[in-house]
C-alpha cells in the first residue's frame, strides 16, 4: 500500500506535465477529493500524528453519542483546521510546472480558491482548465476556483495577501475580483451538476454559509 501512494504522487505530477494544449480531460471531478500531502496542511501539527502519516498508517476514529446523558459526552480535543498558506503554496507550486505557465499567483480564502497566472499559451481554454485542476486536487470539495490570466489580474490577487474573513467588506470586494477573472476562459465544467468555477446550478457559498448559520442558531 505504501509503495502504491508513492507511486501516485509522482504520476499525478507527470499527467500535468506531459499535457499539451490539445490533450484530452485526464480527470474526472466528480471523484475528486482533497490530498493530504503532509500532516501540517489541516493544522494538527502533533509529533505522532506526523510520525503516523510518515509510516502510511491509516486514520481511524469512533465515537459513540451518549443518549442518557449528553453533558457527558468528551468534547474535541483538537479543532482541525486549513492552512490556507500552505494550500495557496501548494497550488502555486504545481501550477508553476504546467506547459506554457510561468507566474503564479494563489489566493485561498475561506471557500475560494483565485489564482492568476501569466501564461505564453496559444490555447488559453485548455492552460484555464489545467491550472483549475491544480487547485481541484487538493482543496475541500466545497471550495470554488476561479481563473484568470489577464493582464494586471497578478497585483490584484496580490492586495488581499493580508486580507482575512473577520473583515466583512473584503466579501465585496472579491465578489468583484471574481467577476473580472470570470472574463477569462475558465476551463470546462466541473461536472454534469456543476459549472466551470464548481458551483452547482443555484449555488452560492455565501447561501451555504448563512444556511449553516441558521441552523447553528436553531441548535
Amino acid at each position: 500500500m505504501k509503495k502504491q501512494i508513492m507511486l501516485i504522487i509522482p504520476l499525478v505530477f507527470g499527467l500535468a506535465a506531459c499535457q499539451g494544449e490539445e490533450a484530452t480531460d485526464p480527470f474526472d471531478h466528480a471523484d475528486l477529493t482533497p490530498i493530504k500531502t503532509d500532516p501540517e496542511e489541516y493544522g494538527m501539527n502533533q509529533a505522532n500524528t506526523q510520525n503516523k502519516a510518515k509510516k502510511g498508517e491509516f486514520g481511524y476514529v469512533r465515537h459513540s453519542r451518549n443518549t442518557n446523558n449528553m453533558k457527558s459526552a468528551r468534547k474535541p480535543s483538537n479543532v482541525v483546521y486549513l492552512d490556507r498558506d500552505r494550500l495557496a503554496d501548494m497550488i502555486s507550486s504545481m501550477a508553476i510546472q504546467l506547459p506554457y505557465v510561468h507566474d503564479t499567483a494563489v489566493l485561498v480564502t475561506d471557500e475560494e480558491v483565485l489564482i492568476g497566472y501569466k501564461t505564453t499559451t496559444k490555447n488559453r481554454d485548455a492552460t484555464a482548465d489545467q491550472v483549475k485542476k491544480t487547485a481541484l486536487s487538493v482543496i475541500p470539495r466545497y471550495y470554488h476556483v476561479y481563473v484568470s490570466d489577464m493582464e494586471g489580474m497578478i497585483p490584484e490577487i496580490e492586495r488581499y495577501e493580508s486580507g482575512s474573513t473577520a473583515n466583512g467588506q473584503m466579501d465585496k470586494s472579491i465578489d468583484q475580483t471574481i467577476a473580472q477573472m470570470k472574463k477569462a476562459p475558465q476551463g470546462k465544467k466541473v461536472s454534469d451538476g456543476e459549472n466551470e468555477n464548481g458551483e452547482m446550478t443555484g449555488e452560492a457559498n455565501d447561501e451555504l454559509n448563512d444556511m449553516q448559520g441558521k441552523e447553528m442558531k436553531n441548535e
